[in-house]
């Protein structure tokens, strides 16, 4: 589940960086604030990417991609 979770975000963030940079593109003719929104959205999935991919090895470490579901944390046990 956590590796389902991952892959989403992932996609997400290329999703943000592909949008991104299409409006860096379309800004080139259009002036106005969609080349600044454009830049925005790449350094946002760029910096996503880079996050998630260092807590996905973070969580493969700790061997949480190997079961379905995440270890409940129990209090007392």
């Amino acid at each position: 589940m956590a590796m389902f979770l991952g892959h989403i975000a992932v996609i997400l963030e290329m999703f943000a960086l592909a949008t991104g940079l299409v409006l860096v593109r379309l800004s080139k003719e259009n002036k106005g604030l969609s080349s600044l929104a454009g830049w925005i959205l790449v350094i946002a999935g760029i910096l996503g990417a880079i996050c998630t991919g260092y807590y996905m090895i973070q969580y493969f470490y700790l061997g949480d991609f190997a079961h379905a579901y995440p270890q409940m944390m129990m209090p007392g046990k």
